[in-house]
């Protein structure tokens, strides 16, 4: 990178005291100027493509968070969306009780998780990237034992299998994209 003159702008490959265009003197501090700015650009590299952390915090995790307030107190709240048994074939009914109730499991654990991550992500520590992949890994083992519910009971599980297939790519993609910004988070 060349010296740019503070006069008359002309950029010079040659690193000099003086400008080869008008011959003012080339300052120490323009030369620190441009060296700031380059490092600036770099930096400015690495946070540019920060669009999947912005929607994250932005939107993601906070819907994530309401909508599982919303589930847990309409599955704890009496007469709203209680198991009911009768909805079920004789013999299925053991196995969807316990799909019912580790619903009700899973939300509560995934709700701390979602809102470490979000304070986490919100200022960029790295226990909210921890947390999230935490997030997604508890999604998927849940997914995983719906599976198994369903297949017990002869449902056909392809929504929850694509879900569990979906929880495991995210926690991968989004370990390397937090992980290529590991710079950025303290």
């Amino acid at each position: 990178m060349g010296q740019i003159c503070p006069h008359c702008q002309y950029e010079s490959n040659v690193v000099s005291d003086f400008c080869p265009s008008c011959g003012s003197p080339m300052n120490e501090h323009v030369y620190a100027g441009q060296q700031k700015r380059a490092q600036q650009a770099e930096a400015n590299a690495i946070l540019l493509p920060m669009r999947w952390h912005k929607f994250l915090i932005c939107f993601s995790l906070p819907v994530s968070i309401i909508v599982g307030l919303i589930s847990i107190f309409t599955q704890l709240l009496p007469g709203v969306m209680n198991f009911d048994p009768s909805l079920y074939k004789e013999g299925f009914q053991e196995v969807m009780r316990f799909s019912f109730q580790l619903s009700l499991g899973a939300q509560l654990l995934l709700l701390p998780g979602l809102v470490t991550a979000e304070i986490g992500l919100l200022k960029k520590k790295w226990f909210g990237v921890n947390a999230l992949g935490y997030v997604y890994i508890l999604q998927f083992l849940y997914a995983a034992v719906n599976i198994y519910i369903l297949l017990q009971v002869n449902v056909t599980a392809f929504e929850t299998i694509l879900s569990a297939v979906e929880m495991l790519l995210l926690f991968i993609l989004t370990r390397i994209y937090y992980k290529k910004r590991r710079k950025i988070f303290s």
